[in-house]
């Protein structure tokens, strides 16, 4: 794409309203670029008698005249080479830029893909040990997300800081809706990134407003998919002709069973399954996205998932957990064997374990504890009360309402 030069002038003008004591007044400069502009002081001031508006110069040739007028072309030569240099180096130049730079504020330093860049950076160092790598994954997706944006919407290798505004969110928003297709809830996790840079920036005092401050990224509600017991049992009695099939499949059903995500799943050592103050073997974990403590009973059925793995985990962890990728893949072939008529994904297995609970009458403050949520309102999102549940406590209720609903059917009568 051809870089294409903006609209750009240097004027210089007398404030008039401001005369001082000598009877001279402040020369100004005004910076214009595609129509906006800044101004400022040019530190001179001139007999305004001896202003020639037109050559926008000091009228006549004597030293007075000379003096200034050299001043004033060595601001016209040091604005365009900070005009030019900033246009060679970033193909988009503003108003505001061209003001920093000539006052020495080198705005280049604060740029967006630069800042972002080096925050990945610092953050790749810390997967493994207290970030996870598909976090970061989706912070370079992200940064490269941008880096695209700047150069199709702006022409532009990279932004400062400071210019980031309302509209750029917005049209960053609009870009990933409309030229990417995202859905909405992928386009909010996208804009999380971005907007952790931009507050980290208002904290320094890099940017003086946060260009977020009035955003609001649209949200749609998702179904989050979870196993009926049939299917649940479906799912543990279908006969699997490949060996790395049945392992992804009861790995899967132990998930459902002590709510674990795969990234818990496959931190598992043997080192995590003690007996507890009941007598009970229990998981004592911290999560690995939050770091939150999770303790979970063992039912039946995860203890015979250990018990037939006992000899295949490898350095102390209790199971040869395959990739999530391969897991998320081989689940689906596993379910369609089962004739689950749904599209499964591993993280169900979680779904379905905080559904189960409910739905068996566990308390959801005792889910949530399970689930290793630091907030009750997250384990209302995942858990959903199944119509199995609602259907019971109706019929609950109706017992108990039994008589009421007679004196009240007689009154209809």
């Amino acid at each position: 794409m051809e870089e294409k030069k903006s609209t750009f002038s240097v004027l210089f003008y007398l404030k008039k309203n401001a005369p001082k004591k000598d009877g001279t007044v402040p020369i100004m400069i005004r910076i214009t670029v595609d129509g906006a502009d800044k101004t400022r002081s040019a530190k001179l001031s001139v007999d305004p008698a001896r202003w020639d508006k037109v050559k926008m110069r000091v009228k006549g040739k004597d030293s007075y005249a000379q003096q200034i007028n050299n001043v004033l072309d060595q601001w016209m030569r040091n604005i365009g080479a900070k005009y030019d240099k900033i246009f060679h180096r970033e193909g988009y130049v503003s108003a505001e830029k061209v003001d920093n730079a000539v006052m020495g504020v080198d705005i280049a330093k604060n740029t967006l893909l630069k800042i972002f860049k080096e925050h990945n950076e610092e953050f790749e160092k810390k997967v493994g040990k207290t970030r996870a790598y598909n976090t970061y994954r989706m912070y370079c997706d992200v940064y490269n997300h941008l880096a695209t944006f700047l150069k199709l919407k702006y022409n532009r290798s990279d932004i400062a800081m400071v210019e980031l505004t309302e509209s750029f969110i917005t049209s960053f928003d609009f870009y990933l809706r409309c030229e990417k297709d995202f859905k909405a809830n992928t386009v909010r996790l996208y804009m999380v990134p971005l907007k952790r840079l931009t507050a980290m920036a208002r904290d320094n005092n890099i940017i003086p407003i946060d260009p977020f401050r009035n955003f609001v990224a649209e949200k749609e509600s998702i179904d989050r998919g979870y196993l009926t017991t049939s299917e649940l049992e479906a799912l543990i009695s279908v006969k699997l002709p490949d060996i790395m099939w049945e392992i992804v499949r009861d790995m899967f059903v132990f998930c459902c069973f002590t709510g674990l995500s795969h990234a818990d799943l496959l931190k598992l050592t043997k080192d995590n399954l003690q007996d507890f103050f009941d007598g009970n073997e229990w998981i004592i974990c911290r999560r690995r996205k939050t770091k939150t403590r999770s303790n979970i009973p063992l039912l039946e059925i995860p203890k015979k998932i250990i018990a037939k793995y006992s000899e295949y985990g490898v350095n102390n962890h209790v199971f040869p957990v395959p990739s999530n990728s391969k897991c998320n893949t081989l689940i689906k072939v596993v379910g369609g064997y089962a004739q689950i008529d749904k599209h499964l994904t591993f993280h169900m297995s979680r779904h379905t374990f905080a559904t189960l609970m409910l739905t068996k009458g566990v308390p959801i403050e005792t889910v949530s504890h399970m689930l290793g949520h630091t907030n009750i309102i997250t384990t209302q999102i995942y858990a959903r009360i199944t119509n199995q549940k609602v259907s019971q406590d109706m019929q609950n209720l109706s017992h108990e309402l039994n008589s009421f609903e007679e004196s009240l059917l007689e009154k209809f009568e």
